[in-house]
């Protein structure tokens, strides 16, 4: 009985809470002549349903509470996350957007147009942003002009120089200026290693497709030995198969001659992927187990 009355009431919905908030509206009597009824209305009802939802929360148990707590915490903080990424990729298509228009001319003015697009800025726009400073990149860059950093035009008045996109952004790299990743992808692209690496793994997707066929090509060979020996009365052992590597690779292609040829390396890989061994000590014969087995046998359909 008394667990039953320390038992924590069950906890209402938000559709009963606005429920019973309505009904508790219905049974207050306001004034008749009120100046605002609708604002009256709206006012109470936020009162009541302020006043049954905080009950209805002290209902919960102090677990309960933690737990949410946690939870929440951790959905804001995946809100916060999601913002950031939606923020970052936004400028990040704006950046990509603003370089590929602009790196479509042969060259730049340095102060007017190379410094503002490496700072991310709209060159037409950035003289009127309130505190863009190109000073400290733009003495650097005068210091340098006809020496690391090549000029177009060194001999024009210094507000006309001009720079090459490709070589603005090589020296700004060689100086260790911060440059947008998106400038660096269009001015500086990596070699391009694509078709190669497609080439290496489609040879190597080619020898692992042909390994699998010997593979099972040789667990087939063994599976039809061994029934044949065992209808002849014979012992077979895949642990001491009695013939020579060779003798069994002879019959092996005679049987599967469409199957590409095994060399002696890939061969011992193969046994010992598979678990087979040969018995030590056997010597060449002509008339050998193997032989005899398959003899007059036929060659397989699913690997002729």
């Amino acid at each position: 009985m008394s667990d039953k009355l320390n038992k924590p009431d069950r906890l209402k919905t938000h559709a009963e809470i606005l429920k019973e908030t309505s009904e508790i509206l219905k049974q207050h009597e306001f004034p008749a002549n009120s100046e605002h009824p609708v604002l009256e209305r709206f006012t109470k009802f936020g009162e009541v349903y302020t006043r049954l939802n905080q009950e209805n929360e002290a209902r919960k148990s102090a677990e309960q509470r933690a737990k949410e707590q946690a939870e929440n915490t951790l959905r804001w903080a995946r809100e916060r996350e999601n913002k950031a990424q939606a923020k970052t990729e936004k400028e990040r298509l704006r950046l990509k957007a603003l370089f590929s228009q602009w790196c479509k001319r042969d060259t730049w003015l340095l102060h007017d147009e190379a410094i503002p697009l490496v700072k991310g800025y709209e060159p037409t726009t950035a003289s009127l942003l309130v505190g863009f400073d190109n000073k400290s990149l733009g003495e650097l860059a005068q210091s340098c002009a006809g020496h690391s950093l090549k000029v177009v035009n060194l001999n024009e008045r210094q507000n006309l120089w001009r720079v090459e996109p490709r070589e603005w952004a090589r020296w700004l790299t060689e100086k260790g200026q911060a440059v947008p990743q998106e400038l660096i992808d269009i001015l500086l692209p990596k070699p391009n290693n694509a078709e190669p690496e497609k080439k290496t793994t489609r040879a190597t997707q080619t020898r692992e497709r042909k390994k699998r066929d010997k593979i099972v090509a040789l667990k087939k060979f063994l599976a039809d030995a061994g029934e044949r020996a065992r209808n002849a009365g014979l012992d077979w052992d895949e642990q001491a198969i009695p013939v020579t590597k060779d003798e069994f690779l002879e019959v092996f292609c005679r049987q599967y001659p469409k199957t590409e040829q095994i060399g002696a390396d890939s061969f011992d890989r193969y046994i010992k992927e598979i678990g087979i061994k040969f018995k030590h000590g056997v010597k060449h014969k002509l008339n050998n187990m193997l032989f005899q087995l398959f003899k007059t046998a036929k060659t397989p359909k699913s690997f002729s």
